[in-house]
């Protein structure tokens, strides 16, 4: 899958500076979404999990990672299979990528929830001493992807994003700007999450997943070797409570104006608390219907939902939509305009 991110995002729903005549283009060259493989229930089956989405590719992260990483939180596995995997898909012409012009943007929110609750069990019962080396280094959720970002040698920088909800628009803009601006020239982007510690869950269904995504300079290496590239913009707003039907309105506006293209089809993904209301929200435009999904805070199933969504465009040839209602008043929109002879699938749904 592979896409031409533009500079039409802001914050706050203010516009953004447009790139000037001859700006750096950016491309998302590759993309993969993964699930752990769910536990055999009595009767030998497996049981879905919820959190996996129809998007998402299962693997044993045993088989996928090989030996050393058993211990290591279900988040950072997940993170390095995914990117692994999204990186693979471009061949050898990663190779041509200095280290110091690579970058790793990480997506998540609770992904280290989990651990850190058995963390501090530990450190209760029995003191730091007992504290395992192989968990210990993940004290902080912004070592989520140090894995990843060691293996990929993103010696360019590494962040992590953790916005409630709309953290995949944070980390995509952040790498677009990376690539767009010249300061590297392969940007990779992960959402990531791993189910919360039940005290942190909160009214949100768990989620637990990966979403790694490949932005590189259209004009670099992965350009030359034939990579297309169809249009993807960003814009980041907000919301307020009784104010979300005219939030979405101008988020969406903005978008198509900027996009120059009306989508086929729009996915919400949203807490269950605002589906009442997104349900009698219509885009200012004709459409079928909206589809709403069900959301929180975390980043995997909006990441999925984008996916999901650049399937469907690559599909049909009609553009899509993906807007994200963030639970602490954070908007985000992602429009995807990809040609079905640009964009092979790049993931697939089968089980192991």
């Amino acid at each position: 899958m592979s896409a031409t991110v533009t500079g039409t995002e802001a914050a706050g729903g203010a516009p953004a500076p447009t790139a000037p005549a001859g700006a750096r283009v950016a491309v998302l060259a590759a993309a993969v979404a993964l699930a752990p493989t769910a536990p055999e229930d009595a009767s030998g089956a497996r049981a879905a999990e919820a959190s996996a989405g129809p998007v998402a590719a299962w693997c044993d992260l045993r088989a996928e990672l090989g030996r050393g990483h058993r211990h290591e939180p279900v988040a950072a596995q997940l993170a390095l299979a995914a990117g692994r995997r999204a990186v693979a898909a471009l061949g050898p012409a990663l190779d041509a990528v200095p280290t110091d012009r690579r970058s790793l943007h990480v997506a998540t929110s609770v992904a280290a929830s989990a651990t850190h609750a058995r963390m501090d069990a530990t450190v209760l019962a029995h003191g730091t001493m007992l504290l395992s080396p192989l968990t210990a280094p993940y004290f902080s959720v912004n070592l989520v992807g140090s894995r990843l970002s060691a293996e990929l040698a993103a010696h360019c920088g590494a962040t992590t994003f953790t916005t409630p909800g709309t953290a995949v628009a944070d980390a995509l803009v952040s790498g677009l700007r990376d690539v767009t601006t010249g300061r590297c020239d392969v940007a990779v982007v992960v959402a990531v999450e791993e189910a919360a510690d039940p005290a942190d869950r909160g009214p949100s269904t768990p989620e637990t997943g990966a979403v790694a995504l490949v932005l590189a300079a259209a004009s670099g290496p992965l350009q030359r070797a034939g990579v297309p590239t169809p249009a993807v913009r960003v814009r980041r707003g907000t919301w307020r409570a009784g104010t979300l039907p005219a939030d979405l309105d101008e988020l969406t506006g903005d978008l198509v104006a900027a996009g120059g293209a009306v989508p086929g089809s729009v996915v919400v993904v949203a807490g269950r608390r605002l589906h009442a209301e997104l349900g009698a929200w219509a885009p200012p435009w004709p459409l079928a219907r909206v589809d709403v999904r069900g959301g929180g805070a975390g980043a995997y199933r909006p990441a999925a939902a984008l996916l999901d969504a650049a399937r469907r465009a690559a599909r049909t040839g009609a553009p899509a939509l993906v807007l994200v209602v963030g639970p602490d008043g954070h908007l985000a929109g992602v429009h995807l305009h990809v040609p079905a002879a640009a964009a092979p699938d790049p993931t697939p749904t089968r089980r192991p």
